[in-house]
């Protein structure tokens, strides 16, 4: 019994030093974001999720990314310091695909605060990017910057949003199977009853 004692002091006491070592990371973090923000005059918010970000292009007449889109976005992620870990260009100008909802992919954390046609520049917290694994060009728990260029959705809702916003479509309603309509012509008989 003394011995089981023991052994939950002493894991107890592991996990105590490792949630204190998260914590520090967390707050050295912050701090090497918030230096860099300032001495390049980002302006940014931060996502509830503690991404920093910009939309450094506005056009919010395009479509958001929704679960089940397969999503291709041209991206340049780097570190702080300007140096280029990966991006389209280095990838042979092949954008980067995944299929949101079915992915654990960075940009599935990013996405969601642009529309297609926006560009954006996200600051990433280590906890979201490789957290403490080391690269040859990265340390750990790095801080990082990725630049959306361009995103693209592809599925059949987006083919079809796509269809309504470029022939400029004001739809009459939406049913919740995804089924759109416009009324072309108001009537005076009944709807169908149920049935």
């Amino acid at each position: 019994m003394l011995s089981l004692l023991a052994m939950v002091v002493v894991l107890s006491s592991c996990l105590s030093e490792i949630t204190l070592e998260d914590d520090e990371i967390l707050q050295q973090n912050e701090s090497q974001i918030k230096a860099y923000i300032a001495a390049n005059n980002l302006s940014v918010t931060k996502a509830p999720n503690g991404v920093y970000y910009q939309v450094t292009k506005v056009d919010t007449s395009g479509r958001k990314m929704i679960i089940g889109d397969t999503v291709r976005v041209n991206y340049v992620l780097s570190r702080l310091d300007g140096y280029v870990l990966s991006s389209a260009v280095l990838n042979k100008d092949k954008p980067f695909q995944f299929i949101n909802g079915y992915s654990t992919s960075l940009f599935v954390n990013l996405l969601p605060y642009l529309h297609e046609g926006e560009t954006g520049t996200f600051i990433i917290p280590s906890t979201m990017a490789l957290g403490s694994q080391t690269l040859p060009n990265l340390p750990a728990n790095s801080p990082l910057r990725c630049d959306i260029q361009w995103f693209k959705t592809f599925s059949e809702e987006a083919d079809i949003d796509r269809y309504v916003r470029d022939n400029k479509i004001t739809l009459t309603g939406r049913y919740s199977n995804g089924l759109r309509y416009l009324r072309v012509k108001e009537g005076t008989g009944d709807y169908l009853a149920s049935g």
